[in-house]
């Protein structure tokens, strides 16, 4: 089974275009401006699309109990995918491709290219994005084409350093290709065991 769900911001779930004048409207339908509304309201876009993927995990979850649950993500879909999985035990597997490495290296970048809509408040003096997924073992997690905080990609080597953590027990997998096809999402998916 498959579900591929919209989260706020983004596919069905993008900010309604205002009823007020066109030109000035338009220039305010963009993710990033409703993520800088959120922020101001006091709720991070960010933390919404959490909410999204959990209540889609739970609702596949309840469909398909035995099987094993996968949560991909693309782009700047993956730092939402990530906090999710943190926080939802019921997740068994995460594949992330083309996404953020480390918050760290947005704070080492003078000109950053990252989604506004992924900046947590003081997000750095609690954690990172590296610490996070090493913290998800034993569930197994795939990195393909990790970015930096400028938007480059990351080659293996450089990936590695990243995500060089005490606590990784062998379930993580670094790619420099960001492969996004249904060929690299079905053998993800495949290479995972039943539940229970």
């Amino acid at each position: 089974m498959v579900c591929a769900g919209d989260v706020r911001g983004i596919g069905d779930l993008a900010p309604e275009f205002s009823a007020g004048a066109p030109a000035y409207a338009r220039s305010h339908q963009s993710s990033e401006n409703y993520a800088w509304s959120s922020l101001i309201l006091g709720r991070p876009l960010a933390g919404q699309r959490v909410t999204d993927i959990l209540a889609l995990v739970h609702a596949v979850r309840q469909l398909e109990a035995r099987r094993t649950l996968v949560v991909a993500a693309l782009g700047e879909m993956t730092v939402p995918a990530l906090f999710a999985a943190a926080l939802e035990p019921a997740v068994d597997a995460l594949y992330l491709a083309g996404g953020l490495s480390c918050f760290a290296s947005i704070v080492q970048t003078e000109n950053y290219r990252h989604p506004f809509a992924n900046f947590v408040p003081g997000i750095l003096a609690h954690t990172d994005l590296p610490e996070m997924t090493a913290r998800l073992a034993p569930r197994r997690v795939t990195i393909a084409g990790p970015v930096d905080g400028g938007g480059e990609p990351l080659n293996l080597e450089a990936a590695r350093k990243v995500y060089t953590s005490p606590l990784d027990g062998g379930h993580l997998n670094i790619r420099e290709n960001p492969d996004w096809n249904v060929e690299a999402l079905a053998q993800f998916a495949a290479s995972g065991d039943q539940r229970g």
